[in-house]
């Protein structure tokens, strides 16, 4: 697998915006004219922001929202490819950030985000606490032999039943058209580089599932940063997501950072 150009912005599924997903496509096509464009009154082409719109393709998610992914190549017309001008009606309620556990130094590396609502004036102001995304930690790890294939790998801090989430994620990999199932065997032998990632996580339970990617990296880290944000608003003991492939990218892989410096 390997990581392309294009950028990918996860609209988590328990995210809720004035800009919902279904009105996405009028206000991605011509921001300028929407009302969330009226936040920033700013001259956007001499900051050298391309008037390229129609780069982008929307892939639904099965519990709502979904991933917008964008592809930086089309914009011709400035030098800053992540001077995407549709930014300004996802900035003007939500930031971008990066999937917990991947370094924010190294997000150009993977380029996926996720749109995380702005606090409010009374969470600036310290008079209400900000709710934490639920979003799990993430790592991306590299294992021979898996060009065609990827493995992922769920930890939870509770012993984790396989109940009817778990069952059907392979399902729920299905719906992005990505072939995946349970391993219910012995541990796969490539799950040695993500039990050392996690050592000191103090996870009770791990769940492996093994499937062939049908994608690019990017998008599959996407996807597994939009089913384990849904995941996780459900079942908060779900602390992490590892995914386990053959990259042919060269990127800062995430096994080098320390997991106790995560929030």
């Amino acid at each position: 697998m390997r990581f392309d150009d294009s950028f990918n912005i996860v609209y988590p599924s328990w995210a809720s915006f004035s800009y919902t997903w279904e009105r996405l496509p009028s206000l991605l096509d011509d921001p300028l004219v929407s009302v969330h464009a009226k936040h920033y009154p700013y001259d956007w082409q001499r900051m050298g922001y391309s008037r390229i719109t129609n780069n982008y393709s929307l892939h639904d998610g099965p519990f709502g929202n979904g991933i917008i992914r964008y592809d930086p190549s089309k914009l011709v017309d400035t030098e800053k490819k992540d001077a995407w001008l549709p930014i300004i009606v996802l900035g003007s309620e939500a930031t971008l950030e990066t999937p917990p556990g991947i370094p924010k130094f190294e997000w150009r590396d993977f380029r996926v985000s996720y749109l995380s609502p702005k606090p409010s004036d009374e969470e600036r102001l310290g008079l209400k606490k900000q709710k934490n995304d639920p979003m799990p930690y993430f790592s991306v790890e590299t294992w021979p032999g898996m060009e065609l294939s990827a493995m992922v790998c769920l930890g939870f801090t509770k012993k984790a039943r396989l109940g009817a989430e778990l069952r059907e994620f392979p399902l729920w990999l299905r719906a992005w058209e990505l072939k995946a199932e349970l391993w219910d065997e012995d541990k796969p032998p490539c799950a040695a580089v993500v039990e050392k990632f996690f050592a000191k996580w103090e996870l009770k339970d791990t769940w492996y599932f093994v499937g062939t990617a049908g994608c690019d990296a990017g998008l599959f880290l996407a996807i597994l940063v939009y089913l384990g944000g849904y995941l996780r608003s459900r079942r908060p003991q779900l602390k992490s997501v590892h995914m386990v492939t053959t990259l042919t990218t060269e990127v800062r892989m995430c096994s080098k950072w320390n997991p106790q410096k995560l929030r």
